[in-house]
C-alpha cells in the first residue's frame, strides 16, 4: 500500500488518514489483495502505533532525521519498512500532528490502541525526558540511535504510568486537533482485544486473560470519551470477534478472521460515500455479522482463510478426502477464494482428473466476478504448466498490474524477465520491478531473491542494494541470508 502517494485519485476514490495500529492498515490490505488493487478508499497518510501521550507532550531531545536511522543495525530494533521509518520519527519529533495537517485528506480513521501499550521514558543527564510509544523499533531504536550520537539517558517502560492529569492534557489536544483538522469527518474503529481464536484444526479456543480485560478497559474508556468529545462516526465491534491462528501476520488478540475486515471496510465505505441513513446501515452491519462470526463458532460455516488455510495443510498431506470435504463445503458457502484452490487442483491434475482449460475457466470467472486478485493465481497455473502456448496470456495477466505497481504484479513479471518466460530476457528489468517489493516486504523469500537476482546481474552499482536487502536478516540469524552475505 503507498504512503502519501494518493493524488492520482479516480473518480469515485476518496483520501482517508491513519492514525492507528495494524487493525486499520489490514482492512485495506486483506480487501486490496481480494480485488487486486486499490478500492474506493486510499490510504494517504499512516501512522502506525503513535500514542497520542508520546505525540501531544514536549520534546526535549534532538530532531531526529532518516539519516540517524541508519544507525540502527539490530534487527529487533530496525526500521524494515518505510512506514516503520515514518512513525517512528514523527513519534519521537512530534511531528506526526504537522503532517497530518498538510495531508491533504478528506478523513482520518483512527483508534487508541497504540495507548494501551503505554509509553516509555528516555530521561536525559540534565533530568529532562521524552515520552516514546512502547512499539519495540520506536523505544529500543531510538535509544540505540542516541546513544550512537553519545547522547547518554536511560530507557524505562512506564506503560500507562503517567498521570491522569498528563493524560487529560494530551487527550484534550488529541481531540482539539482532529475536530479542527478533519472536523466532521473523523471515524473511530471500535475494536476490541478478541477473547476467542479459531485454531489449526477449527475449533474455537479461548485466549481471554487479565491483561485482556484491563486493555478492553482502557479502550471502551477511550471510545466513550472520544465520540463525546468529537460526535465523531464509529463501528462498533461485533458480537462473538474472534482471531485465526492462520492469520497472515501471526495469531494476536487484533488479528481477526478474514470477514472482520470486510466488515470494517464496508462500514468505512458506508460512512464516507453513505448519504441519509448512515447509522441505521452501520447497525445493519453490525448485526449481520455478529450473525455470521455467530455461525462460524458455532461451526455451521467456515471462516475464509482458516478454511483455505486447512485445505492446504491436509493438501500438503495428501489427504484427499479430508482436502477436498474442506474445500467443497467452503464452495457450498459460495466463497470465491474456494474456488481459486479447486481450479489449482484441475491445473494440478491432484485430488481430480487433469483439466487445464476447465482450471482457467474457472478462476477466469473469479476473476470476472469481483476477485482480481486471483489475477496471480490465473499467472501462476500458467507458469507452471509450461506450456508456450499459454506464455502471452501469462504477460498479460500482469501487464496491467505491474504498469499500476501492484507488488503481486511486480513480483510476477519480474521473474518472468529474469527466466526469459513469455518476454525476451533482461536481468536489469527483472531488478527495477523486484527492488519496490523487496523494500516493501522483510520476507526472507522475497528478500534473497532480490539477492540472487542482483548477484546474478552483477552490477557494481547495485552491490549497494543488494547487501542492504539481506543485511538484517543476516544480523538476525536466517542461514539462507547468513550464506548469501558470505557470498558476498
Amino acid at each position: 500500500m503507498s504512503d502519501n502517494k494518493a493524488d492520482d485519485l479516480t473518480d469515485d476514490q476518496v483520501k482517508i488518514d491513519i492514525w492507528g495500529i495494524c487493525v486499520n492498515r489490514d482492512i485495506f490490505r486483506v480487501q486490496d489483495e481480494f480485488r487486486g488493487s486499490e478500492g474506493r478508499i486510499k490510504v494517504n497518510k499512516y501512522y502506525k502505533a503513535c500514542s497520542f501521550v508520546s505525540q501531544f507532550t514536549k520534546r526535549n531531545g534532538p530532531e531526529l532525521t532518516l539519516e540517524d536511522l541508519q544507525k540502527v543495525r539490530s534487527e529487533a530494533s530496525s526500521f524494515s519498512t518505510g512506514i516503520a521509518r515514518k512513525s517512528a520519527l514523527a513519534d519521537y519529533n512530534k511531528t506526526l500532528t504537522k503532517d497530518l495537517s498538510r495531508s491533504g485528506s478528506e478523513w482520518l480513521l483512527i483508534d487508541g490502541r497504540a495507548d494501551i501499550y503505554g509509553v516509555s521514558k528516555l530521561t536525559y543527564a540534565d533530568g529532562s525526558f521524552d515520552y516514546v510509544s512502547n512499539k519495540t523499533a520506536h523505544r529500543y531504536g531510538i535509544s540505540e540511535i542516541l546513544w550512537e550520537m553519545g547522547i547518554n539517558h536511560t530507557l524505562e517502560d512506564i506503560g500507562t504510568g503517567y498521570s491522569e492529569a498528563e493524560y487529560k492534557e494530551c487527550f484534550d489536544r488529541l481531540v482539539g486537533f482532529v475536530k479542527d483538522r478533519y472536523g466532521d469527518r473523523i471515524i473511530l474503529n471500535c475494536s476490541l482485544d478478541a477473547g476467542f481464536f479459531l485454531d489449526f484444526d477449527g475449533t474455537i479456543q479461548e485466549s481471554s486473560s487479565d491483561m485482556m480485560a484491563i486493555n478492553n478497559a482502557f479502550l471502551m474508556r477511550f471510545n466513550l470519551d472520544f465520540i463525546r468529545a468529537t460526535g465523531c462516526y464509529y463501528i462498533k465491534c461485533p458480537m462473538f470477534q474472534m482471531a485465526d491462528v492462520y492469520h497472515r501476520w501471526g495469531l494476536y488478540t487484533l488479528h481477526y478472521i478474514e470477514e472482520h475486515y470486510a466488515y470494517l471496510e464496508r462500514c468505512i465505505e458506508t460512512i464516507v460515500f453513505g448519504g441519509e441513513g448512515v447509522e441505521r446501515r452501520l447497525e445493519d452491519l453490525y448485526f449481520e455479522y455478529s450473525v455470521l462470526f455467530s455461525q462460524i463458532r458455532a461451526g455451521e460455516i467456515l471462516s475464509i482463510r482458516n478454511g483455505i488455510e486447512r485445505f492446504l495443510e491436509f493438501k500438503r498431506d495428501g489427504d484427499r478426502d479430508e482436502a477436498l470435504g474442506i474445500l467443497e463445503r467452503m464452495m457450498s458457502q459460495k466463497l470465491p477464494q474456494a474456488e481459486v484452490e479447486m481450479a489449482k487442483l484441475y491445473a494440478e491434475g491432484m485430488f481430480v482428473e487433469k483439466d487445464f482449460l476447465r482450471a482457467e475457466s474457472m478462476i477466469q470467472k473469479v476473476i470476472n466476478g469481483g476477485m482480481r486478485g486471483a489475477y496471480k493465481d490465473l499467472f501462476d497455473i500458467y507458469w507452471e504448466e509450461k506450456d508456450p502456448e499459454f506464455y502471452p496470456k501469462m504477460i498479460e495477466v500482469v501487464k496491467e498490474g505491474s504498469d499500476k505497481g501492484y507488488k503481486w504484479a511486480l513480483k510476477r513479471l519480474s521473474k518472468a524477465y529474469r527466466y526469459g518466460i513469455g518476454i525476451e530476457k533482461d536481468l536489469g528489468e527483472a531488478a527495477r520491478l523486484m527492488k519496490p517489493v523487496a523494500e516493501a516486504f522483510r520476507g526472507e523469500d522475497i528478500r534473497d531473491t532480490y539477492f540472487d537476482l542482483l548477484l546474478e546481474l552483477d552490477d557494481p552499482e547495485l552491490y549497494g542494494d543488494m547487501i542492504d536487502s539481506i543485511y538484517r536478516l543476516t544480523m538476525s540469524g536466517s542461514p539462507e541470508s547468513k550464506a548469501r552475505y558470505g557470498l558476498a
